[in-house]
């Protein structure tokens, strides 16, 4: 299931859950194996000024769109830097303000994939920008033709990304003071092992990190608040 609003987006899949003993957690501890990944860092804003005053027609921006959105979306290693700034060999605009166009275009495209946008999104977005009318329908007309595509790269960014292969945990109690027994106070040992997304030839993800750490009650009771509006997320975009 994956969720995509605001920047943010979420992708998470239950796979397995198993109790019973482990080879590093004591008897009755609870092994979870879930994949989850977040991208937690909204695109880049873009200014109110990042299109405004462009002099270049509608056309001209739609094949530049088109040309960055295929070299973005389905990996097409012809659409070179020289053949983007081609497109705009008609314009009066200078090297550096074509550079500066097809970067304001690629971070569109990405907040677009990211935000899950509509081709009325893509206007509107545009308008923000500072776009005049003829490029804000241009930049609609090809987002609605690459809508499918930016849908794909954003989940294959999301499976590239590193996750969440396992969660063990235990329960202790521990001191907070070495000489004060009454100052003990029970809490949570956990260990995540995150993979990085990416396999050796003989299959073994050996670059994944293993992060050890301890909850209080109230950490506990925190994450779980959490988890719980994950879930509860991720259940309203299923029905």
């Amino acid at each position: 299931a994956s969720l995509a609003t605001g920047g943010y987006s979420i992708s998470a899949a239950w796979l397995q859950t198993e109790s019973g003993d482990t080879s590093s957690l004591p008897q009755g501890s609870v092994l979870a194996f879930f994949s989850i990944s977040i991208i937690l860092a909204p695109a880049a804003p873009m200014t109110s000024e990042a299109l405004r005053g462009v002099s270049v027609e509608g056309r001209q921006f739609a094949s530049l769109a088109t040309g960055a959105a295929r070299r973005l979306f389905r990996g097409d290693q012809q659409v070179t830097d020289e053949l983007l700034l081609s497109v705009l060999d008609e314009t009066s605009l200078t090297v550096p303000e074509r550079r500066g166009l097809v970067a304001v275009v690629e971070t569109l495209l990405k907040r677009g994939a990211k935000e899950n946008w509509t081709a009325e999104d893509a206007a509107a977005a545009a308008r923000e920008a500072g776009a005049q009318d003829e490029i804000q329908a241009a930049f609609a007309r090809v987002w609605g033709k690459e809508r499918g595509n930016a849908h794909a790269w954003a989940l294959e960014q999301l499976r590239m990304a590193p996750k969440l292969q396992a969660f063990n945990w235990r329960t202790d109690v521990l001191s907070m003071s070495r000489d004060t027994k009454e100052m003990s106070t029970p809490a949570a040992i956990a260990e995540l092992v995150l993979s990085s997304g990416v396999q050796g030839g003989d299959g073994v993800d050996s670059k994944g990190t293993t992060v050890r750490f301890e909850m209080t009650r109230d950490d506990v009771r925190n994450l779980h608040a959490e988890v719980t509006r994950i879930s509860d997320a991720i259940h309203r975009t299923t029905e």
